[in-house]
């Protein structure tokens, strides 16, 4: 029998059809694999292969139709192939390793394990007043009329089949399981080549490369709707672990997470970098950032099910000179009051807020950020750390005060 190149069927012949200038010897010269070219015809049983010769070159089992060799296409998977390709990435696009015998295309091939892709075809659409203009600006077409048309994809083309053992991962894309390659998914944006298969006439996509995942594809939209409703914020490192960090910003008073990878250089010339010329960042060093606010969605789930946290992390984050942030605006200067209650330390186990409180000889006149009109301020905050003489610690340690007290009489400036 042979293995047809035209048909997707084994074809009958006899031994008295083989030509004897090519097969002297039928025991010697007639080997299994044997690429053949042959007349078909009636037989008893159907049809039959007559006047079979060797073949002068080797049989292309696959052909272009309607391109060229080698044209590169797109397209997105619409069902994911059930097959998996062998450790190492080896074997032809069937598995089976070879172009013969029982390494002929098609085999081993198990069609129901195919998986599918949309390709996507270039349209013509119109452009803008924007897109003419740059036409119109190009050397040597002053005179031409501008073109408002541009070129993009659309899900518009034809389905086509692919197996995994033609997609050809990157190094990175591989994991440490076998070397294997991971699995192509539903809306995986890809790049391939498009032949058609003569037996079956199938349309194949071969040398199948991953241009963009469907998770990272989501992963980018999202992170584009966050930067989309960023707000831009000033505020200095507070402490650094490994290649991330956290800020402290002066609209805000939860800290914010930052990634070394988010950091922009603009070559500023008091930039800190170390022997090795790698960038040295420091804990009090005043950035520029975009604050994102990460699993704001409540719908959103998460791993286990559970609703996603919320986090704000920064974006785009860059440094500033020092100095440059400031975190408080003064309102008055040289203002005068008595402390009501004195700030407490963190570790003296008071019951009383954090904070002090003094009431001023003279009230302070400040813009109400809510309603925007004036608004008289008769008492302020005193924090710890502003406070004349600090704290201290009894005999022992068991305990700390502070050494100012409530009716002490201070000179400050209020800010904001």
């Amino acid at each position: 029998f042979i293995y047809c190149a035209d048909r997707p069927e084994e074809v009958f012949f006899h031994y008295s059809q083989l030509s004897r200038s090519d097969f002297p010897s039928v025991d010697n010269d007639l080997q299994m694999d044997q690429e053949v070219t042959f007349q078909i015809g009636p037989s008893k049983s159907g049809v039959a292969a007559y006047n079979v010769k060797k073949c002068e070159a080797p049989i292309e089992w696959e052909i272009c139709e309607g391109h060229e060799k080698g044209t590169r296409f797109q397209g997105l998977v619409e069902k994911s192939s059930s097959s998996m390709p062998p450790s190492g990435f080896g074997g032809d696009r069937f598995g089976s390793g070879g172009s013969g015998g029982k390494d002929r295309p098609g085999a081993n091939h198990n069609a129901n394990m195919d998986g599918t892709i949309r390709v996507l075809m270039q349209e013509t659409v119109s452009g803008g007043a924007e897109a003419a203009d740059d036409a119109a600006s190009k050397e040597g077409d002053g005179d031409a009329p501008a073109s408002e048309e541009s070129k993009t994809l659309s899900a518009d083309g034809p389905e086509i089949r692919f197996t995994m053992n033609d997609y050809q991962p990157a190094a990175s894309n591989s994991n440490e399981r076998g070397n294997r390659a991971p699995r192509l998914l539903k809306g995986d944006l890809l790049e391939f080549e498009i032949v058609t298969d003569r037996r079956t006439k199938e349309k194949y996509a071969r040398k199948i490369v991953l241009l963009q995942s469907e998770k990272e594809r989501a992963r980018l939209a999202e992170e584009q709707k966050m930067l989309e409703e960023a707000t831009e914020e000033h505020g200095i490192i507070t402490s650094l672990k490994g290649d991330y960090g956290f800020l402290k910003s002066n609209k805000r008073r939860e800290e914010i997470f930052f990634h070394y990878s988010t950091i922009q250089l603009e070559g500023d010339e008091e930039t800190e970098h170390g022997e090795d010329g790698e960038l040295v960042l420091k804990e009090g060093q005043d950035m520029k950032f975009l604050v994102v606010e990460e699993g704001k969605d409540n719908g959103q789930q998460g791993d286990r099910g559970g609703k996603l946290r919320r986090r704000v992390s920064a974006r785009q984050v860059k440094m500033q000179p020092r100095g440059s942030v400031q975190f408080h605006d003064a309102i008055a200067r040289c203002r005068t009051g008595v402390v009501l209650y004195p700030p407490q330390p963190h570790d003296s186990g008071h019951l009383l807020d954090q904070h002090g409180k003094i009431r001023l000889h003279e009230p302070v006149t400040v813009i109400d950020p809510e309603t925007g009109g004036d608004k008289e301020v008769t008492e302020v905050y005193l924090h710890i750390k502003d406070a004349p003489g600090g704290s201290y610690a009894f005999r022992g340690g068991t305990s700390m005060g502070m050494w100012v007290q409530a009716g002490d009489m201070l000179l400050f400036d209020v800010v904001q």
